[in-house]
């Protein structure tokens, strides 16, 4: 191979040749303009004698050019075709390549005086034909002050440099040959479309690579990656999201990495490809990896994964999403023994809908771990569907889990340092009870936010799950949606002093006795919105917030449901008299129906919303408001402006 390349080297050397062809059946302006995307301004002695394929020619120097302006580069061609552009020089080392800035590529203009050629060579450009002569390097520019200014100059990044060309199509062997001296390559070739294979010899002489982050992402039509693409890349440390949208990418070469012993970010680097297995020793030599965040997300074909894949990488701290919305079925028991170093299991079995067991000492070793949120629940990508430049793809179990069916008690056992807990079972609908002692040693977590959400067969909760967890503010959605729990013990939530949040915590279950002392040690509580919306209630405690006298927000706190309202029991009248600092009462009982007459006796001065309090009803209702409060203004208000308000008195005390 670098025989060969040698050869060419004195070919091209001699010759100082780049050829490129383009179609301008593709460009948006007229369907005649194509471009070379160079500027010389800064340059004194460079001369480029192009050849445009349609029998003319230019000759491009330093006096073409100005600092602002570049349209010395753009031709317009009488008929629209394909032409191949033949370019000549013998001072390429004091050329640059035309960039810019990511968050200005997708508003460039064809008409742009300094930019056009950066459009109209990225609209026609469908071939590389002959390897990129050494160039000084690439100018990079951006309009982040309200026009066009130089960043910067760079001799060692091709960062960008294709990038959105949506009709190119192939690329020659030996392409970078001659420019050694690159380090990085990100989104080099992002959103070529049509380009259908790599060169095997593509990196071959930069032996300097470092970063080729996003390099080939959204390459919808790529097949395949050459085995040896990073086979001299002993330097390389960033592969992140490298093949991310990839679709027909259906293979991993196990000898891909196999060089690459400085790796550490793998992280969305085969995401939402088209493989269906993973080679074992793909990472055997990668010891210094640290993320594999998101690396095999949304690979929908991916049924397993080799129980030593990650043997060798005892750096990793980020797995999270790491196999989300894939096809798993298993889990190997010791897939993550070695990996001591981990802090983030965030979302990485998420939306694994066929995931039917968690082996028992998942996470023995991994006590380091903080974060376990989504770990085997739905991650909440709307209806599991993602469209991404056109292409749609979606799991193909859909994002709730219908497989799993128990919870090793065992499963957090050791990960003592363990915080964050938030949708750690969300959406896993069949889920047939939870174990007693499954948090028992996570004494420090503090977010059981959607923990259980969406489960459609427990029944009840295990008195002292909660126990330990003394440091956890918020259990928001904790269960919203377990549409067969009926029971809540009376001690959930006596050791969680510390909670702030529980909103809509029980919302839309089938509880219909609530707990007296529930909440009598939440005494750091702020928000109960939504927390017994759409319960079928039987029973309210007369003291179920006495002692919750921080709350500021009973929004929808008992509310019904909106297309078949419920009726309420007895509400206590004095149930909201020790909460002095509501300011929202909105909603609170508008989809419910009334059995008897309605007494509240209002604490809080301060109540600004109380939009929709109550729907209607032929009970009537009197609230008792502190007189001449901003309270008895507002509820006032209501009556007055509501149609429902008519049967509602207020009385100031």
């Amino acid at each position: 191979m670098f025989a060969h390349s040698q050869r060419m080297m004195v070919d091209n050397a001699k010759n100082r040749i780049w050829s490129f062809t383009v179609n301008t059946e593709a460009s948006e302006s007229g369907a005649k303009i194509s471009a070379i995307p160079f500027n010389l301004y800064s340059s004194s002695n460079t001369i480029l004698n192009v050849d445009w394929g349609d029998g003319n020619t230019s000759q491009l120097s330093p006096s073409n050019y100005t600092e602002n302006s570049s349209a010395a580069s753009v031709h317009e061609y009488v008929q629209p075709g394909t032409y191949t552009i033949t370019i000549k020089s013998k001072y390429w080392t004091n050329a640059y390549i035309l960039t810019a800035t990511y968050s200005y590529y997708n508003n460039i203009a064809p008409d742009d005086a300094f930019l056009s050629p950066i459009y109209h060579f990225r609209k026609t450009l469908v071939s590389l034909n002959t390897p990129l002569p050494c160039v000084a390097g690439v100018l990079e520019y951006d309009n982040s002050a309200g026009n066009y200014i130089y960043k910067s100059k760079r001799s060692n990044t091709f960062d960008f440099l294709f990038y959105n060309c949506t009709q190119l199509a192939s690329i020659c062997s030996n392409f970078f040959h001659f420019n050694t001296s690159i380090t990085s390559y990100k989104n080099t070739f992002n959103y070529c479309s049509e380009l259908t294979s790599l060169p095997q010899d593509l990196f071959e002489t930069n032996l300097q690579l470092k970063n080729v982050r996003q390099c080939f992402a959204s390459c919808y039509s790529l097949t395949s990656i050459p085995a040896t693409l990073f086979t001299n890349c002993t330097e390389l440390t960033d592969v992140s999201a490298c093949f991310n949208f990839c679709v027909n990418i259906s293979s991993i070469p196990a000898t891909l990495f196999t060089n690459c012993t400085e790796l550490t970010d793998a992280s969305s680097c085969f995401k939402f490809t088209n493989i269906s297995s993973i080679p074992e020793t793909l990472f055997t030599k990668c010891t210094k990896i640290t993320t594999f965040e998101g690396i095999f997300r949304y690979c929908i074909n991916l049924t397993s994964i080799p129980e030593n894949l990650f043997t060798s990488c005892v750096f990793v701290q980020n797995f999270s999403y790491c196999f989300a919305g894939t096809s798993i079925t298993t889990i190997p028991e010791h897939l993550f023994d070695t990996c001591t170093e981990v802090r983030n299991f965030s979302g990485c079995f998420g939306d694994t809908g066929q995931l039917s067991s968690i082996p028992t000492y998942l996470f023995r070793y991994n006590t380091k771990a903080t974060n376990f949120s989504n770990i085997f629940g739905w991650i909440g990508s709307g209806n599991g569907g993602f469209t991404h430049h056109g292409v749609t793809y979606s799991p193909k179990s859909g994002i709730y889990n219908t497989e799993l069916r128990s919870i090793p008690t065992s499963i957090f056992r050791y990960n003592t340092n363990a915080t964050n807990f938030s949708h750690c079972f969300c959406g896993c609908r069949n889920l047939a009870s939870i174990p007693s002692y499954l948090f028992r040693y996570n004494t420090k977590a503090t977010n059981f936010e959607d923990a259980f959400y969406g489960n459609y067969v427990i029944t009840s909760i295990p008195s002292g799950l909660f126990d330990a967890c003394t440091e956890v503010t918020t259990f928001q959605y904790c269960f919203l949606l377990c549409t067969a729990l009926k029971t809540i013990p009376s001690n959930l939530f006596k050791n969680c002093t510390k909670v702030t949040s529980f909103n809509g915590c029980f919302a839309s279950t089938a509880v219909e006795t609530i707990p007296t002392d529930l909440f009598k040690y939440n005494v750091n509580a702020i928000d109960m919105e939504r927390v017994f919306d759409s319960c079928p209630l039987t029973y309210i405690p007369e003291d179920l917030f006495r002692y919750n006298t921080e709350v500021t927000t009973f929004r929808e706190c008992f509310d019904g449901h909106h297309s078949t309202p419920q009726t309420l029991p007895h509400v206590p009248e004095d149930i909201f008299k020790y909460n002095t600092k509501v300011i929202d009462f909105s909603s609170l009982f508008y989809y419910r129906r009334f059995t008897e007459n309605l007494t509240l006796h209002i604490g809080s001065p301060n109540v600004t919303t109380v939009s929709n309090l109550i729907g209607t009803s032929s009970y009537s209702k009197t609230i008792y408001v502190p007189s001449g409060s901003t309270t008895e203004t507002t509820f006032n208000a209501y009556v007055s402006s509501s149609s429902y308000g008519a049967s509602v008195t207020i009385i100031g005390e």
